[in-house]
């Protein structure tokens, strides 16, 4: 389940990591991005829907290996958990953020909050199932 789960969320912010680019919603968290620097700034910063690129990658990664039953999914299920810790407050601080002109309101309310939700039901999937692994092992 953890496997197919990051693979869908990973699916969907790359998703939204292009709405962001398209549409030209720069990252607001952190102070307010450049509209006109969008693709740039989400190598570094991301944008209003999706985390910075090296962080997506990282991410997208782990979820690849999060399907091994070997130490190198259970060292990447574990790694996820605080980097969707950091990714849920990114989304949240968004979501937070002061209003711009370059940003509809409501996007980026609603894209923060539902990816914070998103990523911390992910990170307590990850959690659950590094717990269960452990336990396995000790058994």
């Amino acid at each position: 389940m953890l496997r197919r789960s990051t693979l869908a969320v990973f699916a969907f912010v790359c998703i939204e990591a292009i709405v962001s680019i398209l549409a030209r919603w720069p990252h607001q968290f952190t102070g307010q991005g450049n509209p006109d620097r969008v693709p740039r700034e989400f190598l570094y910063l991301g944008t209003l829907l999706a985390p910075p690129l090296p962080l997506l990658l990282l991410f997208g990664l782990s979820a690849l290996l999060t399907g091994k039953e070997d130490r190198l999914g259970f060292i990447a299920t574990l790694g996820m958990i605080p980097m969707l810790a950091v990714m849920a407050v990114g989304s949240l601080g968004e979501a937070l953020s002061a209003p711009s002109p370059d940003v509809p309101r409501s996007t980026q309310l609603a894209g923060g909050l539902f990816g914070a939700l998103l990523f911390l039901a992910l990170a307590m999937i990850a959690t659950k199932d590094v717990s269960e692994r452990w336990s396995s092992e000790e058994a």
